[in-house]
């Protein structure tokens, strides 16, 4: 299952359908989750928007998750 969440990180159903992030079944997110990024503004940022990959670990010193985008592995802050 993947989902969609309003900034950085999206969250897409596995037939690639937004999850709104305010649906009363979307789960935590977790390890795993395929997730789409969306809402990027830096030029770098903007490279990743629309690009999926796999939730690996979250960082509770950050507040970040680390996402797997092919072979990138990328710190993201979920909106």
């Amino acid at each position: 299952t993947s989902w969609i969440l309003p900034v950085c990180i999206a969250m897409v159903d596995s037939g690639g359908a937004e999850v709104p992030s305010e649906a009363s079944n979307v789960p935590e997110l977790r390890p795993g989750h395929l997730v789409e990024v969306n809402g990027l503004a830096s030029e770098s940022g903007k490279l990743l928007n629309g690009q999926r990959g796999l939730l690996c670990e979250f960082l509770k010193a950050t507040g970040r998750w680390q996402v797997r985008i092919g072979e990138k592995l990328v710190s993201l802050k979920p909106a």
